[in-house]
């Protein structure tokens, strides 16, 4: 096939993505295909918790989803020692998936409102970035809760 001619779309289960055709450069063998968009998927990547007692323990389990070709490598670095990941590093193989569960201990914290991050550092072989989640809480007023019966 030229590269002036079009590629036909491929088969993909309903999800749509766009490849480029760019013309072959002096040193290489072809074109090169891309998918555009974030080297990254993140599910989850914000959680409210709602509103929680001082003390208590907020879990959140996200995914984070390789839509690439090429294998990522992760590293997790929460913002603060409250926050704990289940691994501090994974590799995500090409169009691979992993959950990355995290506890955040509210030990210590005052009545309002609080965001932590985590943020992600991922590292493919010819470039690297930064994601981050976000995990939004409210700390109750002790003595404005009700005894429940």
């Amino acid at each position: 096939m030229h590269q002036n001619e079009s590629h036909p779309p491929p088969r993909t289960g309903g999800v749509s993505y766009v490849h480029r055709h760019q013309p072959a450069t002096a040193g290489g063998g072809g074109g090169e295909y891309r998918l555009p968009g974030r080297g990254l998927w993140l599910v989850g990547a914000e959680h409210d918790a709602g509103v929680v007692q001082a003390g208590s323990v907020i879990r959140h389990r996200a995914w984070l989803i390789n839509p690439t070709l090429r294998r990522l490598h992760v590293h997790i670095q929460p913002s603060c020692g409250c926050t704990v990941a289940g691994v501090s590093a994974m590799t995500l193989p090409p169009l691979g998936a992993r959950a990355l569960d995290l506890q955040l201990n509210t030990e210590g914290r005052t009545e309002g409102g609080y965001e932590e991050a985590i943020d992600i550092v991922v590292r493919a072989s010819d470039r690297a970035w930064r994601e981050r989640l976000k995990v939004r809480f409210m700390v109750a007023n002790p003595s404005r809760q009700r005894v429940k019966l």
